[in-house]
């Protein structure tokens, strides 16, 4: 709940696209074209995933994230 899930451009590392996950853990971005992104989610006092994925024209493309609580800072 209430992380930010950021696509970026796997070359200049620009924010393409910005969402935040609801209840549910599940983050939709809309209107992404296909290709290579890398997707970066982040929540407070966890540490941040990161991952290149590729992004599939026309499907929903599913991705499961952990992000590690940090306990001691």
């Amino acid at each position: 709940t209430n992380a930010t899930v950021t696509l970026r451009d796997p070359i200049t590392a620009a924010a393409l696209s910005v969402g935040v996950t609801g209840t549910n853990g599940f983050s939709l971005l809309d209107g992404v074209r296909e290709g290579y992104y890398t997707l970066e989610v982040a929540a407070t006092n966890h540490n941040t995933f990161r991952q290149t994925i590729f992004i599939a024209a026309g499907v929903t493309n599913d991705v499961q994230a952990f992000l590690p609580r940090q306990t001691v800072q």
